[in-house]
């Protein structure tokens, strides 16, 4: 379960294409695109040294979600209905300050088990 689902299917703020090359391009967006992407910008975010890096790493990555997000508007695999690219700049942000902060906590249990 994840957002694209409950966007699409439970609240109807989102139609999903259901082509079938449009919806092998949605299974691939929503489950390796998306995740593989803010894995790599978190990482890179908690290994920035200085506080200016991570704000553009920060930055960079919303943008590139961002960017990612209106690819799959145009190539016509999702829809908005009710629906905008704000409330997709704010549910990417969420979900980066929640990863970031998960990576934090799991970095401060690495330390404490060394």
């Amino acid at each position: 379960m994840n957002v694209i689902t409950i966007l699409g299917l439970n609240l109807g703020l989102l139609k999903v294409n259901t082509d079938y090359e449009a919806f092998l391009a949605l299974v691939l967006y929503r489950n390796f695109i998306i995740p593989l992407s803010f894995l790599f910008i978190i990482n890179k975010y908690v290994n920035a040294g200085s506080k200016t890096k991570q704000f553009w790493i920060m930055c960079l990555g919303e943008g590139v979600l961002v960017l990612e997000d209106l690819l799959a508007q145009y190539m016509n695999v999702l829809t908005y209905i009710k629906w905008s690219t704000w409330y997709s700049l704010g549910t990417i942000f969420l979900y980066m300050v929640g990863g970031i902060y998960l990576a934090r906590w799991f970095e401060r249990v690495e330390k404490k088990e060394a």
